[in-house]
């Protein structure tokens, strides 16, 4: 795959379209890269991808970009506070694309920050929870990613009773997964959580 983009670098070398070239770079950033690259060296598909997208005023690749070089720099264990501080800026131009995905995401991984560094009470998860799910009752699909969010978070913590609430909360959501490719991660994460909470009293499920 990352030998196919590179041949459709070149072709776009040739016949240069900044469109083209943004749409090229988001998958290529955030799905391709990180797989022959060291994270670090990746970053610079993002810089571009971005730069493209704004001069031809393809937003949603733009934030799409912006979302995945966040997510890259919590998987390069970049300090949190630095990551924060950098895209709190992003907020406004985020809520001005007035795409439920592309706020869903930053909501989320804002919500990750704050959660990994300085932690949240459990009544303050509950309440962006129901916020959430009241916000967007009629997308499923950003609601299995909600709990997806919170089982990845629980299974960090070690409280896998909590992480396998969540994953089986997803795994409920049959109209999630006709447009997913999570429902995989969800039943690993619930082997997970039932593994990781073996016990005599769930022998059974174990």
């Amino acid at each position: 795959a990352y030998e196919f983009c590179d041949v459709l670098f070149k072709m776009n070398d040739q016949y240069f379209s900044s469109s083209e070239r943004s749409r090229l770079l988001s998958p290529v950033s955030s799905g391709i890269s990180h797989w022959i690259l060291p994270l670090p060296a990746t970053l610079k598909y993002f810089h571009e991808g971005y730069t493209n997208a704004m001069e031809s005023g393809d937003l949603w690749y733009a934030g799409n970009i912006m979302v995945n070089r966040f997510v890259t720099q919590l998987k390069m264990g970049n300090n949190l506070q630095g990551v924060f501080d950098e895209f709190i800026g992003f907020k406004g131009f985020v809520e001005k694309q007035n795409n439920a995905f592309l706020s869903s995401e930053y909501t989320l991984y804002m919500l990750w920050i704050k959660m990994m560094a300085t932690g949240v009470e459990e009544s303050e998860i509950d309440e962006f929870e129901q916020d959430y799910v009241r916000n967007n009752k009629t997308n499923e699909f950003l609601i299995g990613y909600l709990y997806t969010f919170y089982t990845r978070y629980y299974l960090l913590m070690g409280e896998y009773s909590k992480a396998l609430i969540y994953a089986e909360k997803v795994i409920k959501l049959a109209n999630f997964f006709l447009v997913s490719p999570l429902e995989a991660d969800a039943h690993f994460y619930c082997t997970l959580a039932i593994c990781g909470n073996a016990s005599d009293n769930n022998e059974s499920q174990v």
